[in-house]
């Protein structure tokens, strides 16, 4: 054996945990190197597989700590991606490593752009190819399915497709498996590879530029450790999860059945489980704020994401559509009604296997009252106020929190059925000891007023842009009517400032930085000509969106607002009055609708938003006075731009500052 010779060749030995615990010889060669003071250290790769509490333990990882008894002098460093708090401190004990030194780097990977999709059990394939094709056609990537079948059926439907696919699991031969590892790395015919988790270790492909997860993975270790197989050159990547409830059921299935796990190991399955479904289901949390809290990383600046746009995750990158609430008296009523009705299925309390079988979608349908359900007494339609899909989200949460159980039972024609009793936790919602806070969708409704606000939060900033470009152009010919710089009229950011208000109100404009009594003199009348046309700008009645209630939608700023709210900070929904006290305005929208009967022949015309108690004056190019609108009297020979207001009409001389600065000119 080469380790036993007197200068061995052999500077490095792999060697699997089975191989180690297995092999005498193996050992003897180990005693035969650490006499001889050649025994280096040793290094345990995948060291979570060491911890009962890790995604994937292994029993002979867990009697390497023979190693630490046999070769006490001997140096040892374990190694791993993928290990919470509780893993790495049981780790440490399971190896009787004493004082370590250990070392941590974030769990954040900062390229990645994280995704939880929808999924249709029977259109996945047809999901893939087409988020494939669309992002990225000609790059390499990565499909992870649950099962060889799953592999197979995937790269035939990209194959169809044209693209170039293989699938990769452990039902291939060493070498075939080698063949279509070395196509794909490079990229010799291969483009994505389709494969089971086995798939990966070892494996530095840098380029790799998505991960898809067609099937929900088993835990948020093997998430992590999968989707961070993508993007390894630092290049932006994405990392998309096709999530479906019922793979929940098909891995379960797959636990109960494994007959090496004890109980305490399925268990551990079951609950890594449910924090992979917790990271699906959570519709509102950052992504990558939940990874990293799983592994214990808190200190992370939770804007990251929106700090980041090329790499938003899917929560982060929608409008909140989502309200927290407090449920629990709703929930006591489902606990109890389960507790009555749903007991586990089998002789359990004197029932027979026959009584009481109701899964969780015919929880769903009793609770909301649906015409369908199969009891239609007790709880049934206490929770009519809640839309489908909120109620099959709530009752998924309480199964994830262990307040309701799901008992699997496999028919005799190998079908899996899965029914609901009372969770281990039903008893603290009963008792007032738990509380629960679910986060719920908003209303079909809701959703579309938040796209109708955004869609005219985008006209007025197109206004508002169409408003600046004037402005800047009509002080450009002042400058050249006065022999001065535009900038010296108005700098860029004072009239960035002036456009943003869309207000033609003087007193709103002196209120700005850089806007003084002297320049309104000078130029305020061809600003305010051309602020007009903009200040009659008003919403469609269709896109003049409020919400329910006691709310209304700022518009300009997409927010929501009480009808208390302090709104004096807004540039344009407040003002001064002529006691120069500020008070509260509605939203712009409110006002600006045509007046009917201010004005008539002859009369006095005011300028919406103007002062009773200000004059301002202003005469027409030629020196012929405009009318205000309303009035019946003519313009003269004034030549109106087609969409622009006309000047104030002079009210007195007071403040006789507004003459036109054309007029200056003659």
């Amino acid at each position: 054996m080469q380790l036993s010779r007197k200068d061995p060749i052999v500077k490095l030995l792999y060697a699997t945990p089975e191989k180690v615990s297995a092999s005498n010889r193996l050992i003897s060669a180990l005693q035969n190197l650490y006499e001889r003071g050649l025994l280096a250290r040793f290094v345990i790769d995948e060291a979570h597989c060491v911890s009962q509490w890790g995604h994937d333990f292994r029993p002979d990882y867990k009697k390497l700590h023979e190693l630490r008894q046999k070769f006490p002098k001997v140096p040892m460093m374990a190694l791993t991606a993928t290990a919470t708090p509780r893993v790495q401190k049981d780790i440490l004990s399971q190896l009787n490593m004493t004082r370590p030194l250990v070392f941590t780097m974030s769990f954040n990977r900062v390229n990645l752009k994280y995704a939880v999709l929808p999924k249709k059990p029977k259109k996945v394939d047809e999901d893939c190819i087409s988020w494939i094709k669309k992002h990225y056609p000609r790059d390499s990537g990565i499909v992870y399915c649950l099962s060889r079948n799953d592999c197979d059926a995937m790269a035939e439907s990209l194959q169809r497709a044209g693209i170039l696919a293989l699938s990769y699991h452990a039902g291939l031969r060493d070498g075939e498996r080698e063949h279509v590892q070395s196509k794909w790395i490079n990229q010799d015919g291969c483009q994505v590879i389709c494969a089971t988790i086995a798939f990966g270790m070892g494996i530095d492909k840098p380029d790799v530029r998505y991960v898809i997860h067609a099937s929900l993975p088993k835990s948020v270790e093997g998430y992590y450790q999968e989707s961070g197989r993508a993007g390894r050159d630092g290049e932006v990547s994405h990392c998309i999860l096709f999530y479906s409830y019922a793979d929940v059921h098909r891995i379960k299935r797959i636990i109960s059945m494994d007959r090496e796990g004890d109980r305490h190991t399925k268990t551990t399955h079951y609950n890594n489980l449910h924090s992979m479904v917790h990271f699906c289901e959570d519709v509102m949390e950052c992504r990558r704020i939940q990874l990293l809290a799983y592994f214990g990383e808190l200190k992370f600046n939770r804007n990251f994401c929106k700090e980041h746009s090329d790499v938003s995750c899917d929560n982060c990158a929608k409008p909140n559509q989502y309200k927290m609430r407090d449920v629990t008296d709703d929930v006591k009523k489902i606990v109890r009604f389960v507790q009555e009705n749903c007991e586990k299925v089998g002789a359990r309390f004197g029932k027979t296997a026959q009584q009481n079988r109701l899964t969780l979608n015919m929880l769903v349908d009793i609770f909301i009252g649906s015409k369908s359900a199969k009891v239609q007494t007790g709880m049934f339609g206490m929770g009519a106020a809640y839309s489908r899909h909120n109620a099959d989200r709530l009752f998924k949460k309480l199964v994830i929190d262990n307040v309701l159980a799901e008992d699997l039972y496999v028919t005799n024609h190998g079908q899996t059925v899965v029914y609901i009793s009372a969770g281990p936790k039903a008893m603290n919602i009963l008792s007032g000891h738990m509380q629960v806070e679910f986060c719920e969708t908003e209303s079909a409704s809701s959703i579309r007023k938040h796209k109708a606000v955004t869609k005219s939060i985008s006209k007025r900033e197109q206004m508002v842009q169409e408003c600046l470009t004037e402005l800047i152009d009509r002080c450009k010919q002042l400058g050249k009517a006065f022999g001065l710089h535009y900038y010296n009229i108005f700098s860029t950011a004072t009239m960035k400032k002036i456009a943003e208000r869309l207000s033609s109100d003087p007193e709103v404009l002196l209120q700005i930085d850089g806007v003084t009594e002297d320049k309104l003199e000078k130029y305020g009348a061809e600003v305010i000509q051309v602020l007009q046309k903009y200040s009659e700008w008003q919403l469609p009645e269709e896109e003049q969106v409020a919400t329910s209630g006691n709310e209304w939608i700022d518009t300009a700023h997409g927010r929501s607002h009480d009808d208390g709210d302090d709104l004096e900070s807004s540039s344009y929904f407040c003002n001064q009055t002529a006691q120069g006290q500020k008070r509260k305005k509605a939203p712009f929208f409110k006002y600006s609708k045509k007046r009917k009967g201010y004005g008539s022949s002859g009369s006095t015309a005011r300028g919406r938003g103007y002062s009773s108690n200000r004059s301002w004056s202003s005469s027409s190019r030629g020196g012929a006075h405009s009318a205000g609108r309303g009035s019946g009297s003519s313009v003269g020979n004034v030549g109106r731009r087609p969409g622009f207001m006309s000047v104030p009409t002079p009210q007195s001389v007071q403040r006789p500052f507004l003459k036109p600065s054309f007029s200056h000119m003659s």
